[in-house]
Parts: structure tokens; sequence; C-alpha cells
């Protein structure tokens, strides 16, 4: 009995030792590369400056994955940004957008993606 007493400040001291207000950075590896993707509210996609529908990008990152070697394709990064949207229905095809880029990108073996 005595000893499950010692064990509860022990724990506490350890489980509180790693709350932290510190900002944790990570370090993603672009190596391979990497790309910026808007989603829009409309459909459309805006990838390093180029307005294209959602599914002519997931066509593009397709065929572009598939070059890639194992190694390589886990150094791609894919940095994804929400565009502004203004009403209701935008921001849910936005969702159903971010959703199904997520979902292709898994599929492509993507493995390092950015929230921006």
């Amino acid at each position: 009995m005595r000893s499950r007493r010692a064990v509860w400040p022990a724990l506490f001291l350890a489980l509180g030792s790693c709350v932290s207000d510190d900002v944790v950075e990570t370090q993603f590896d672009a190596r391979a590369g990497f790309v910026t993707v808007q989603i829009g509210g409309d459909g459309f996609v805006r990838c390093d400056g180029h307005r294209l529908p959602l599914e002519a990008l997931v066509l593009e990152l397709r065929q572009q994955t598939r070059r890639m070697d194992p190694a390589d394709l886990l150094r791609y990064v894919v940095r994804v940004r929400l565009g502004e949207v203004a009403d209701g229905e935008g921001a849910s095809n936005q969702k159903q957008a971010r959703a199904r880029l997520l979902d292709e990108l898994e599929i492509m073996g993507v493995r390092q993606i950015v929230y921006l």
C-alpha cells in the first residue's frame, strides 16, 4: 500500500514535465520537392500561381508521384492552405475538397503534409 502512494506523486511529476507552452517546430524534409496548394470553395485550387480544378491537380500529383522512387516520395512535401470563403456552401465545398485531396495524397504515398 505504501508503494502505491509513492507512485502517484512521481506520476504527476512525470506528466507535468510533458506539459509545456513551448512551440514545437517540426522540420520537413523537402529534398524531393514541394508544392503549395490553396483550396477554394468552388472546386478549384491554386497551385504554384495557377488556378485549376481539383481533379486536374490530383491527376498532376498522381503522375508526378508515380515517377518518384519510394525514398523520394517520403521526402516530398505538400503544403495545404485554405483560401478565403464567403458563404457556408463554399466552406462545405472547401471541406470536401480538402478531405478528397488528403485521401488522394494518402493513396499516392505522400507522408509529409503541412497545414498553413
